[in-house]
């Protein structure tokens, strides 16, 4: 009984590692009309445009060692677009952030713009003193603009890291699940061979 457990033990542990050296060997290409998902080493990156030309707005290429593969199978790429599917409904949240950050980045730089056309007066030699003062109580105020519009810009920002962390929470569990998908598709024979 005991042999048996360690036997099993060992089997368990070859094929663990054997699919963790295949999730690092991979390299992967999905691609759904404009949205595309990718861990590639520069091979299928070169071949984007080709692969799209010749297999359509959706597809799978998959080179794993020295083969590569691509899947073009309706059921196997309806379940991707179900795994990648939080991930993209997360992105949208996430545009609308990063559109109501622009006003604010836009207003900063305007700010800046006049802190600095302030700060290059005080470069003159014969600046009074009175004028120095007046500069400087200028600054004071354009300074408090500043910090004003940085406090809304900190609220959208920690928003923004939230949404992010929850994109990137969700991403990892869909190439988990990704990675999954294509090896089942690919033991199954739903694969062609492409290299």
């Amino acid at each position: 009984m005991r042999k048996r457990l360690l036997v099993l033990l060992v089997v368990l542990i070859a094929a663990a590692v054997t699919v963790l050296s295949a999730r690092e060997n991979r390299s992967y290409i999905y691609k759904r009309g404009d949205t595309t998902y990718m861990r590639s080493d520069g091979d299928g990156l070169g071949r984007l445009k080709e692969l799209g030309q010749r297999y359509g707005s959706e597809f799978v290429w998959v080179r794993e060692g020295r083969h590569a593969y691509v899947i073009t199978d309706p059921t196997v790429l309806a379940s991707i677009r179900g795994i990648f599917a939080e991930v993209e409904r997360i992105e949208a949240p996430m545009r609308e952030i990063e559109e109501r950050l622009k006003p604010h980045e836009r207003e900063l730089e305007k700010i800046e713009s006049r802190l600095d056309a302030i700060t290059d007066q005080f470069d003159d030699e014969d600046l009074s003193d009175s004028r120095r003062s007046a500069l400087e109580e200028k600054m004071r105020g354009i300074e408090a603009e500043m910090r004003k519009v940085e406090d809304r810009m900190r609220e959208v920002e920690r928003e923004m890291e939230r949404v992010e962390e929850e994109m990137d929470r969700h991403h990892e569990v869909a190439e988990k699940r990704f990675e999954e998908a294509v090896t089942h598709a690919l033991r199954a024979g739903k694969g062609q061979r492409v290299d």
